[in-house]
């Protein structure tokens, strides 16, 4: 499942992206706690120039079981359900494999804010390392 979460309405078809992702991330993080199952989410940065390419990737390079969602115009987010911390790495390093991007990986442990929080910082320190890399 893929959303575009911008503000400008001629790139979301949907009326409220935005709310849907958070909607689908708190009941991933509910399901996940009470089947005591493994949930991690990716946050990724890519160059404006590869957006389009990226999108592409994201629609056929994870599981139909999987969230992808474009926050701004080079950042996405991907929320695994079903996906421990380990996992959650062969992912990003897989999408990486595909086109150069930075990558935070965050697995759950927490509230979905601090899961956001974390898979953030995890980008930036893959960014302040010089990017194209993945990092926790």
């Amino acid at each position: 499942m893929f959303f575009e979460m911008h503000e400008n309405q001629n790139y979301s078809p949907c009326l409220n992206e935005t709310a849907q992702f958070e909607y689908i991330t708190q009941e991933g993080l509910r399901h996940a706690r009470q089947y005591a199952e493994p949930l991690s989410l990716l946050r990724i940065c890519v160059s404006e120039k590869t957006t389009d390419f990226a999108k592409v990737i994201l629609r056929f390079a994870l599981r139909e079981t999987d969230v992808a969602a474009i926050i701004d115009s080079s950042n996405f987010v991907v929320l695994l359900p079903a996906t421990d911390f380990y996992e959650a790495t062969v992912v990003a390093e897989k999408l990486r494999s595909f086109l150069e991007m930075s990558i935070g990986v965050a697995s759950l442990n927490d509230e979905p804010h601090s899961l956001m929080q974390r898979a953030e910082q995890a980008l930036l320190k893959a960014m302040v390392r010089g990017g194209n890399r993945v990092c926790f």
